[in-house]
């Protein structure tokens, strides 16, 4: 740290001289940083109590735990999930499996002590220890940035705990989306280490800005990484303006080279993964033909203006749940921040304007607008066409993630504002944050007038809730009346330390004590307390049993099942269907066109009066019948699963349904085994005629293969053709086959042409796509060895990418370190030399 540095940060730190005797916290005073770790630790200790919450959702998302234990004690690394949507990429889909350094250092560490503790629940334990210590860096990647702008530790303390504490960044660890908070918790570190790069472009700060990079596209939430560096180009664009203004434009071109040089030095770190990524999105329905998602389904969680009010008011909009009646489905939280950081940072905005400031401001309206979505299509809209990659993600309320970071930051520069201003009260800036004060308080009282006498008014907007609006209402009064008390204290602490009659410490311990009330009361109100059970939750059913009995590869259709869709998977139980938020295109694009899987329900019913009723056998839809019937035949569905009685003479029920609401079991007896000979070959180019031919109600996959070439020769149908299978397991299968006529050897398996490969007799063979979504190879007649492997390249590439360009970081890291190369240039806030 340069001489100049460390003397304006001391006499930040240092006592306020009219309250020399105030009592101090020897820690806080010489050991900020440590200080500022240990308060995070046993902050989220408490508020979770110790463990990880476990709510449904979480548990639900176990489904694959024994598949990858399995894979783990026999030594493989699972690139391909064979049990959801008749199998796709495992690695590449971001399933599971991928490495997170840091989490990696957790369940090494946690490994160890567990030979020592002998944990009762292994996994719980490295669950929870990677929440927490996500949490917590957060927070502290919050201070060190803060502390690293020159603020105070007073003012970058208020900072971290409102980052660390933001409802929504809680919410989502309590849904278990955790790839969001570690992807987050490193936003704070990287743009520390790309201010620092900016300032001395050196080495060290190259190297250490380009492993952090690399890091967070390891921690797999590549929509949070996108819009950290959407934020990265906004830090370069506003630095660069205020470089171009002092006439440094050479410093401004050595700036984007050498952070360019240092993302792209991080996508390389983190190839291993992304590179994979990357190739399976020209597949999945997040690329594929179309480019991208649909627009209307990428705007689903489209932030609306009008929920801006959960800034003032958390409930305001009905708290989550069954109370809320905003415009965002499933919504299990406000978007609110705390009302002392929304004070603390508008105060920013009006009296500082220094260039982080203006940037955080600028950021901070950046992010709110694009989380509009469809509701501010002037900006969205052209984003998601013309912006690359953009296209690929949904939910545009998440780069309230940066909006929220953004205020954070802004409020801890209102309170070094507040700490810097003039005792003066009729100075100019002391005039501006009396009117800020005056403004935000009117908005606020506003709301609160609203609920208290606009009752009427509220439950018409919030009709929208039915007969919750009522309870809606309550709690955003309830909820007014704590925030206008909340804004109160605040407004009291700020007019004293503006007028010098408090000092910073004063100040920062008040206004945390205001944050950690506020943001821990609806906390409380967002986190599980109930714990679901994994072993009950998957605790097996006379159905599963029933099914564990077969023993040839089959697959399974739910219909209309009360479980969540990848719960069979728990049982090593193949189906057609279930979910994730990148399925394969080809899948997709199957399943519409059959309507399947809710169709082949709704097909055998009537509304009457409102509600479903049964159709009458002979008024069924006898084309939708015949093509249902193709898809179950060419997906090996041998069992389809529904707690109804379906009235179909071609499914036999082998199973009734047990008393604690299980599922029937009806077997379609004309299903096609796992790999078959079609007939004859018809070739289809492109998804609407391939997919309108299939699902027309004349095609039946054992006599007909819809391919989009002509094989190599044409096929001759024999009856003496014979098929069986020799191994079958995740990346390997492999067939011996007895063939009389030239024939077309059809795998009831997804088709993905960037890992799968095809051999006969030894020798490779093209793989031919066959009915849209399924692969097949061209065999000539006599004794045949088939075989297919699933080995992508690009993992393999990845790897050792990964390997080679962060051990070079990292040795240039530590050789700038021991050389001291680090030292010259000024930090942040020092003149260029």
């Amino acid at each position: 740290m340069s001489k100049h540095k460390r003397e304006k940060r001391r006499a930040q730190d240092a006592p306020h001289p009219s309250a020399k005797k105030s009592f101090s916290l020897p820690l806080w005073e010489t050991h900020p940083f440590w200080f500022t770790a240990a308060v995070l630790i046993l902050l989220f200790l408490a508020l979770f109590r110790f463990q990880a919450p476990l709510p449904p959702d979480t548990v639900a998302s176990y489904s694959f735990r024994p598949f990858v234990d399995d894979c783990v004690e026999r030594g493989v690394y699972p690139l391909w999930n064979p049990y959801i949507f008749c199998g796709m990429p495992f690695f590449a889909s971001l399933s599971a499996l991928y490495v997170d350094p840091v989490n990696d250092v957790i369940l090494l560490l946690t490994g160890a002590l567990n030979w020592i503790f002998r944990f009762s629940n292994l996994v719980e334990v490295q669950r929870a220890a990677m929440m927490l210590l996500n949490h917590v860096l957060l927070g502290f990647f919050t201070f060190l940035f803060l502390r690293r702008r020159n603020l105070s530790k007073e003012a970058s303390i208020l900072g971290c705990l409102a980052m660390a504490l933001m409802p929504q960044v809680i919410g989502y660890s309590n849904a278990g989306h955790s790839t969001q908070i570690a992807s987050l918790a490193l936003t704070p570190l990287i743009l520390l280490l790309v201010d620092g790069l900016l300032e001395r472009r050196n080495l060290l700060f190259f190297c250490l800005a380009g492993l952090a990079a690399g890091i967070q596209l390891l921690r797999a939430h590549v929509q949070v990484c996108y819009y950290t560096w959407l934020m990265i180009g906004a830090f370069f664009l506003v630095w660069a303006a205020a470089e171009i203004k002092a006439k440094n434009a050479k410093r401004v071109l050595a700036g984007a080279g050498l952070l360019a040089g240092a993302l792209m030095a991080g996508f390389l770190v983190s190839a291993w993964l992304n590179a994979s990524v990357f190739e399976y999105s020209k597949y999945s329905i997040r690329g594929g033909a179309g480019g991208g998602v649909d627009y209307q389904y990428a705007t689903a969680w489209s932030f609306s203006p009008g929920e801006m009010a959960t800034f003032f008011i958390p409930a305001f909009m009905g708290f989550g749940g069954d109370t809320y009646w905003g415009g965002m489905p499933f919504t299990d939280f406000p978007h609110y921040f705390g009302i002392a950081v929304f004070l603390l940072a508008v105060l920013a905005l009006a009296l500082r304007r220094d260039r982080i400031t203006l940037f955080f401001g600028f950021f901070a309206g950046f992010a709110l607008l694009v989380s509009f979505g469809s509701h501010f299509p002037v900006l969205y809209k052209p984003m998601f066409q013309f912006l690359p990659f953009f296209n690929k993600f949904r939910a545009p309320d998440m780069i309230l993630l940066l909006f929220k970071f953004s205020a954070a930051c802004l409020a801890a520069l209102g309170a070094q504002a507040l700490f810097d201003l003039k005792a003066d009260p009729k100075s100019g800036d002391g005039r501006k944050a009396k009117r800020t004060l005056a403004v935000f308080g009117a908005v606020l009282g506003a709301l609160f007038l609203i609920l208290l006498f606009g009752k009427g008014v509220y439950l018409g907007w919030a009709r929208r809730a039915g007969d919750m609006a009522g309870r809606a209402h309550d709690g955003a009064l309830t909820d007014a009346f704590k925030a206008l008390c909340l804004f109160g204290f605040t407004l009291g602490l700020v007019l004293q330390v503006a007028a010098k009659k408090i000092r910073p410490g004063v100040f920062a311990f008040w206004v945390s004590a205001i944050i950690l009330l506020d943001l821990l009361f609806v906390n409380s109100r967002i986190i599980t307390r109930a714990r679901a059970d994994v072993a009950s939750y998957f605790q097996s059913t006379s159905e599963v049993e029933f099914l564990k009995e077969r023993k040839e590869p089959f697959r399974i259709l739910t219909v209309q099942d009360r479980r969540p869709p990848n719960w069979y998977a728990y049982h090593f139980i193949q189906n057609v269907s279930g979910y994730h938020a990148a399925k394969l295109r080809a899948v997709q694009e199957t399943l519409d066109a059959f309507g399947m899987p809710d169709d082949f329900l709704f097909k055998y019913l009537t509304q009457v009066d409102g509600r479903y009723a049964w159709r009458n056998p002979q008024d069924v839809p006898a084309d939708r019948v015949r093509a249902h019937h193709a898809f179950l035949k060419l997906a090996n569905v041998r069992y389809v699963l529904s707690p109804f009685s379906l009235p179909d003479s071609s499914l036999k029920p082998v199973l009734p349904p047990d008393r604690q609401g299980g599922n029937a079991v009806f077997e379609f007896a004309d299903a096609l085994p796992r790999v078959f000979f079609p007939k004859r070959t018809v070739t289809a180019t492109g998804r609407e005629a391939a997919l309108g031919y299939m699902a027309g109600g004349d095609f039946d996959p054992a006599v007909t293969a819809v391919l989009e070439a002509k094989p190599p020769a044409d096929i001759v149908p024999s009856d003496s053709n014979r098929a069986e299978i020799v191994k079958w397991d995740i990346h390997e299968i492999e067939v011996r086959a007895d063939i009389r006529t030239p024939s077309l050897l059809v795998f009831s398996e997804v088709d993905y042409p960037a890992g799968w490969r095809a051999f006969v007799d030894g020798r490779e063979t093209p793989i031919l796509r066959t009915d849209w979504m399924l692969r097949s190879v061209f065999l000539e007649p006599g004794a045949r060895s088939v075989r297919m492997e699933f080995k992508p390249a690009v993992f393999r590439a990845g790897l050792w990418t990964t390997l080679a360009s962060a051990g070079l970081l990292l040795l240039g890291a530590v050789f700038a370190a021991i050389r001291g190369r680090g030292k010259p240039g000024p930090a942040a806030g020092e003149p260029a030399p």
